[in-house]
């Protein structure tokens, strides 16, 4: 850990470093932010408390290094509160602060932090940029056990958006780099998250009872009570609610001792799904009005965008129409609002993605800049004034995604800087094979964009490009017959001197900058140095922007495909529960449908009906008319029966031929006979078909009827077979009726 390693520092310079009017030392404060960080997993209300008090501290004694780890530590705390906003606020604060001591392992945990932050709020781009990072620099500093958090870390983002595979490569290389770390619960459980969600259900049944216990030796609350969750999940998938309840009640008893709302929150959207599947809807009600309360006290946006739809769910299945429609417009608006602050949070966030990718790589080109110019001790007034400006351009540029105003920047700093007539800036084009000039500036004015061909044998341009080194050329009477085969100009008169700089990033080289003056030996080595610093500027800041581009729109593309195969699968799965012709329920689904009905009605002991009917004299009507039309009285009285079958908790499904059934569900046998009176007085009134060879008036329908308790049955089979054998009693005394065991209606 970071602040582990302050422990020696603080050991040899605590004496040093009084204030002589408070005696607070640096040991005070790093007891607290020690107790601040071990109080994490236990009690994040502690956690803060202790974090205030060292940054309180700190600032008292004007220990400035401290009071960066306990500001870091308050919105760390934020975070783990579901305080999003003023978590971000804080970091990025603290991050500002930071990035120019050279701590490099803070830097690394504060962009670790602001990537989870940005998790909870959905923003995956922002997230990912972060955790690059901080990757990057972890790894720098060969830290094996931040490296194996920031792992995890990526690993929830490709969970979060469905590619299971990636999110378990992510998760298992962190576990490795953990080794037998006592906070390895944390990819253990992860983990079995992706079990889960490929429904190997024993499995992540087993790695979670695993993570528990880890958790629960090392006293680790946050993972106890987060297996704890997921374990109530599993239970309640395989439909041990009681277990998974049990389990629930657990998990929330630990979220509430370490003051993490957020995940009260989404435990109680966990009881909305049990109560649900047991048809419990006022205790599903009451389960999601209190995760919206918590949603709404810490104002987490997300959380409510995924509270609503569970709503307008539950009004749908019960009924409740105006309700849902009130909902899913509260689902529309948190979603504008997600949207608004994702553009916020997006911009505010360029600066400090910019910044991190830049921070390891600015502070060796100054050492190295450094020691040059200590070497050259006769141009250090030039340097040290070269430097100012360009340190303030590289912070402007890096800050910037705005490709022309960039152009701008560096034109003006340069002008200032040299003696120049020409400044151009030439993008490579893969395409054309050429390179573009997309800013020309000479005495002033701006120039139409030009391109040169790489196979160019004239141009310096080219040379610098293809070699990726730079050039300067102070007259034309240096021998320059080893880099051009001749000195000529694109397009005006050749300047006497010149300065080619590579704009390059790894292995990928991007263009390049020049200056050029029409007066000989104006440029010095230092001019050289500066030309190459604001290249590497321009390089990152330029690869940045491709690849902040780059991220978003595969993010974009994957979302997108994601949404579109979970439309595609709701399309199939709903497709292979139908029956195409009439577009009930197919007996597949029938069959599905009424062992979960009866289980449950055995569980909760309410009454369970069947209705078996059947068109009177079908093979007639068919002989009569031709199948075709026998195949559209078959549609039609579907579409009758389903318009007098209302609940959603009840099924109407074509049984085979010219057969339904209908389950209904939690109805006694008074009851069904309601339901079966009513779809004969709708066949009734439809006045459909005529059959003179027989001399019907009307096509008619025969319904037989089971009704009771489920415990009266064997199993569900015996309550068809009890509908079937009233339908055909209702058949063979003359049709045209409803017929309940031995009792003719």
């Amino acid at each position: 850990m970071f602040f582990e390693k302050l422990r020696y520092n603080i050991k040899n310079n605590e004496d040093q470093t009084l204030d002589k009017k408070t005696k607070i030392t640096e040991r005070d404060i790093f007891e607290h932010i020690r107790k601040a960080e071990a109080y994490e997993r236990t009690s994040v209300k502690e956690m803060m408390d202790h974090a205030q008090s060292a940054y309180q501290l700190s600032q008292q004694g004007n220990y400035h290094r401290l009071m960066l780890t306990s500001r870091y530590l308050i919105g760390r705390a934020h975070m783990r509160l579901g305080n999003m906003d003023e978590a971000n606020q804080v970091l990025l604060e603290c991050f500002h602060d930071v990035k120019n001591t050279g701590e490099l392992t803070l830097e690394a945990e504060i962009l670790n932090t602001l990537g989870t932050s940005h998790v909870y709020l959905h923003l995956y781009d922002l997230s990912f940029s972060y955790y690059q990072q901080a990757l990057l620099t972890a790894r720098n500093l060969n830290d094996r056990i931040l490296t194996a958090k920031i792992l995890n870390n990526i690993g929830e983002i490709y969970n979060e958006l469905n590619d299971l595979d990636k999110a378990l490569q992510y998760y298992q290389e962190s576990l490795d780099n953990f080794g037998v770390h006592h906070l390895r619960a944390t990819q253990i459980v992860n983990i079995a998250t992706v079990y889960m969600k490929k429904d190997l259900l024993d499995q992540a049944f087993e790695l979670l009872e695993q993570g528990r216990k880890i958790a629960k030796e090392n006293n680790d609350l946050m993972m106890k009570s987060v297996s704890l969750k997921y374990l109530s999940e599993v239970a309640r998938r395989k439909g041990n609610y009681a277990d998974a309840i049990d389990y629930l009640n657990r998990s929330i008893a630990l979220y509430l001792e370490t003051n993490e709302m957020y995940h009260v929150a989404e435990a109680y959207m966990e009881f909305f799904n049990i109560h649900m599947d047991k048809n419990e809807h006022g205790l599903a009600e009451e389960a999601l009005n209190k995760s919206l309360q918590i949603s709404q006290d810490i104002g987490s946006l997300p959380l409510q965008a995924s509270i609503y739809p569970l709503f307008v769910r539950l009004y749908e299945r019960i009924g409740e129409h105006t309700k849902a429609l009130v909902f899913a417009k509260k689902k529309f608006e948190v979603d504008e609002a997600i949207a608004e602050e994702a553009r916020k949070t997006s911009l505010r966030g360029l600066k400090v993605q910019i910044d991190a990718m830049t921070s390891f790589q600015e502070k060796e080109t100054y050492r190295l800049l450094n020691d040059q110019l200590e070497r050259k001790a006769s141009e250090l007034a030039a340097a040290y004034h070269s430097l100012e400006f360009i340190s303030e351009i590289g912070r402007q540029l890096t800050s910037s995604s705005d490709i022309e105003g960039m152009y701008q920047l560096i034109y003006k700093e340069v002008h200032s800087l040299m003696n120049t007539n020409v400044f151009n800036i030439g993008l490579y084009n893969p395409q054309t094979q050429t390179i573009d000039y997309k800013f020309i500036m000479e005495d002033g004015q701006r120039f139409p964009d030009r391109s040169i061909d790489l196979n160019s044998t004239t141009s310096f341009a080219v040379w610098s490009f293809k070699n990726r080194k730079s050039l300067l050329v102070n007259s034309r009477q240096e021998d320059t017959s080893a880099i051009v085969s001749e000195i000529r100009s694109s397009y005006g008169q050749p300047m006497e001197a010149l300065i080619f700089a590579p704009l390059y990033w790894e292995d990928k080289t991007l263009g390049v900058i020049s200056v050029q003056s029409r007066t000989p030996n104006v440029f010095s080595t230092q001019s050289l140095k500066t030309l190459e610093t604001l290249a590497s500027y321009l390089s990152i800041a330029l690869i940045n922007i491709n690849q902040a581009m780059e991220l978003k729109e595969e993010i974009n593309k994957r979302m997108k495909a994601q949404m579109r195969l979970h439309e595609l699968n709701i399309e199939l799965t709903n497709l292979s529960k139908q029956d195409p012709m009439t577009g009930l329920a197919n007996r597949r689904h029938f069959d599905e449908y009424l062992t979960l009905i009866f289980e449950n009605a055995r569980r909760s002991g309410v009454p369970i009906s069947m209705l078996m009917v059947d068109v009177d004299h079908f093979k007639q009507i068919n002989d009569y008319y031709g199948h075709l039309t026998g195949d559209e009285i078959v549609r039609h009285f579907a579409k009758i029966i389903q318009s007098c079958v209302n609940r959603s908790t009840d099924l109407v499904a074509r049984f085979g031929g010219d057969e339904f059934a209908i389950i209904l569900n939690d109805t006694n046998l008074y009851g069904a006979k309601l339901i079966a009176q009513k779809i004969r007085q709708a066949i009734s009134d439809s006045d459909v078909g005529l059959i003179p060879k027989r001399g019907q008036s009307k096509v008619t329908l025969s319904i037989g009827i089971a009704s009771g308790y489920a415990g009266q049955y064997a199993s569900s089979l015996e309550l068809v077979k009890k509908a079937d054998d009233a339908l055909y009693r209702a058949k063979n005394t003359g049709r045209d009726k409803v017929c309940v065991d031995s009792e003719i209606e």
